[in-house]
């Protein structure tokens, strides 16, 4: 890496991956999603399975474990073959 943290350019960034042991990095959307279907109302009450409809179906997509690597090799600016050992399947 170079001093900006970044591939340096001599390197091919196709032949240079990420590869994360273990993370979840999506941790703040799983958060998010919790506190959007345990939110009160005015008047104190919880209502989940109201508050569930108001989930987007999209957000399942930023819960991925894939996210966190995906988003170190956009960091570093590397494009090969990367992936992690906590990969869901589909």
């Amino acid at each position: 890496l170079g001093e900006d943290g970044k591939l340096q350019k001599d390197i091919d960034r196709r032949q240079a991956a990420s590869w994360m042991a273990s993370a979840f990095g999506s941790v703040h959307h799983i958060i998010d999603v919790y506190n959007q279907i345990h939110k009160k109302d005015e008047a104190g009450n919880e209502n989940p399975w109201l508050n569930s409809g108001r989930i987007s179906p999209r957000k399942g997509l930023e819960i991925f474990p894939e996210e966190l690597n995906g988003q170190v090799a956009i960091d570093l600016g590397v494009s090969g073959w990367g992936g992690s050992s906590v990969e869901a399947c589909a």
